[in-house]
């Protein structure tokens, strides 16, 4: 995702939940966070300022409110906030994304690790059930059940 303007189309089924920010600010929203979508539809805001409500459809008009009602310094302060933010979001799923693939590198490793046990181990019952106890072979089969579980450790 990134902070880029988009197009508004809110549900009038959908409610709206005032949360405060800052002072004197109220903030309306229907949907999820900003820029997002739910159900198919973009997020809509409205904001309360000190009585006089305005509705924010993308983050350019949050930013415009918060430069004419907070000032222009406060508003770079944001923008650089959000830009960091950002960043460190991005970073987060880079590093999570890395973080699975390695999950599922493991998971397969030990599956076939857990499956190369399993058929010696098949292996080795057979050769016990056997009327004639092939003692080469059972303990050829149980030293292959030991190298793989040696390796693992």
């Amino acid at each position: 995702g990134s902070w880029e303007e988009t197009s508004p189309a809110a549900s009038e089924t959908e409610a709206a939940v005032a949360v405060t920010w800052l002072s004197g600010l109220r903030i309306g929203r229907s949907g999820a966070d900003p820029g997002h979508h739910q159900g198919g539809r973009e997020v809509v805001y409205t904001v309360d300022i000190n009585g006089e409500v305005k509705t924010v459809f993308c983050l350019k008009d949050m930013m415009e409110l918060t430069s004419e009602h907070m000032g222009e310094e406060f508003r770079e302060v944001l923008t650089e906030m959000l830009a960091d933010t950002y960043a460190a979001e991005s970073e987060w799923a880079a590093i999570e994304e890395e973080h699975q693939k390695e999950l599922d590198g493991i998971r397969e490793h030990y599956s076939g690790v857990i499956t190369e046990i399993h058929e010696e181990s098949k292996q080795l019952a057979e050769l016990i059930r056997a009327q004639r106890l092939d003692r080469r072979a059972i303990s050829s089969c149980a030293g292959r059940i030991g190298t793989i579980t040696w390796r693992e450790l």
